[in-house]
């Protein structure tokens, strides 16, 4: 289970725009399409996609010596001029069932904005807190590199 308050470094991914996962035999779908714009993070010490409701980034020239601005310049093909400092909400993530896909937009690869969607492997699992503002997808195989999401 992820834990939000280990958690130190974090690669900016892009904005999520829908989560999709499963409760019993129910799908259910997450999205945010009049309020916010959730942020998507990789963080690579634990392996957890994150995405934050309405998180404030505060945005610094980076060195590029950290491990997340390695992981976001091989997610991107981009060199890291810049990094963010920000205050994910800490507590609990409650396990919530299977995550099936997440669907985000991006700049990666070509500098423009594209949407993408990325199915999850069938073991990839998704929590949650209790406010519904912060979701964690984990996974024994997932990964972020230089052709995505991958597991």
């Amino acid at each position: 289970m992820p834990a939000i308050s280990k958690m130190r470094e974090f690669a900016y991914l892009g904005k999520c725009l829908e989560i999709v996962s499963l409760e019993g035999s129910l799908t259910r779908k997450v999205s945010w399409p009049f309020c916010g714009e959730p942020v998507l993070l990789w963080e690579p010490i634990q392996k957890v996609l994150l995405v934050v409701e309405d998180l404030q980034l505060r945005w610094k020239e980076t060195l590029g010596e950290n491990v997340s601005a390695k992981v976001y310049e091989r997610w991107s093909q981009f060199i890291a001029e810049q990094e963010s400092d920000s205050d994910i909400p800490k507590g609990r993530l409650l396990k919530s069932g299977p995550a099936v896909s997440i669907a985000y937009q991006s700049d990666k690869w070509e500098g423009t904005l594209r949407d993408y969607e990325h199915t999850f492997a069938k073991s990839d699992e998704l929590f949650e807190n209790e406010q519904g503002t912060v979701f964690a997808i984990e996974g024994p195989r997932l990964t972020v590199n230089h052709r995505g999401i991958v597991y």
